[in-house]
């Protein structure tokens, strides 16, 4: 018995087995939340993972963004997703603020984006009160969508329009700024914004 590997195009597994493959899809399912995977692999300057700083509470704010990592937005990061409307809401207003924030950067010369952490802290605390009095934390049921406190790290505690409303222009003022050369310079015309109708 060997650790699972890959020789060529076979794969081999833990038990020895062997099988032929052209790809290899990692899926992670439905662990999200606390035990997300990509937490563990995003790493500060100094060597520590998103997950040594969340611990058992995922956080960041809007869903996207936290301190001592630049440049990095989430996707369907803790508290920006929907358990009562369609994700893809969620996944079109983040895709759509994080191009903006590119195009911002590109346009003014902007080396890294870092969320303030007294941003990040008034997010949370707002995140917690507000997600406190909804169904994904009242009435005793425990789901993934909780850590193992009971408190919710994965859903929107709002509805979506809101979501939708505060994701649908990037501001730079929740941000430390670092300017500098970027990419081959080229300024990129920043998105207009779009009027988004009110969802449930």
């Amino acid at each position: 018995m060997g650790s699972p590997g890959s020789r060529g195009r076979t794969v081999v597994s833990g038990d020895g087995s062997r099988a032929e493959v052209d790809a290899i899809v990692l899926t992670t399912g439905f662990e999200v939340g606390a035990t997300a995977p990509i937490a563990r692999r995003i790493h500060d300057a100094h060597g520590r993972s998103l997950h040594d700083h969340w611990g058992a509470y995922p956080r960041a704010y809007l869903g996207m963004s936290y301190p001592g990592f630049p440049n990095l937005f989430l996707m369907q990061g803790p508290n920006a997703t929907s358990g009562a409307s369609s994700t893809l809401l969620f996944s079109e207003a983040q895709a759509r603020y994080v191009a903006d924030a590119v195009c911002r950067m590109a346009a003014e010369g902007i080396r890294a984006l870092d969320v303030k952490p007294a941003v990040e802290e008034r997010w949370t605390r707002r995140i917690r009160r507000r997600s406190a009095r909804t169904v994904y934390e009242t009435g005793g049921c425990a789901s993934y969508y909780q850590n193992d406190e009971g408190v919710n790290v994965v859903m929107w505690p709002a509805n979506t329009a809101e979501y939708q409303l505060r994701t649908r222009r990037f501001r730079l003022s929740p941000f430390d700024v670092e300017r500098g050369r970027t990419g081959a310079g080229r300024p990129l015309h920043p998105l207009r914004p779009v009027r988004l109708a009110a969802t449930a």
